[in-house]
């Protein structure tokens, strides 16, 4: 299998640019907020994709990073 592109900060926060957009009519619309559950990757978290958290939540979209579980007990 060949990787064509890989996914980064730049490509990640062009991609949740879109999801605020959608975010924001879903908003308008119905009155629900998007969440995103994410994992911990390094694009994840980079300051160019934090500065932008303040203005998605405006746009009803929410971002929550994954915990990992590390107990045998169920959910």
């Amino acid at each position: 299998m060949d990787v064509i592109e890989t996914f980064n900060s730049e490509r990640y926060l062009q991609l949740l640019q879109w999801q605020g957009h959608l975010a924001q009519q879903r908003l308008e619309q119905t009155g629900k907020i998007t969440v995103i559950i994410q994992d911990r990757a390094s694009f994840h978290r980079s300051n160019q994709v934090k500065q932008y958290w303040q203005r998605w939540q405006q746009q009803g979209l929410y971002i929550f990073s994954a915990t990992i579980l590390t107990s045998n007990e169920p959910y």
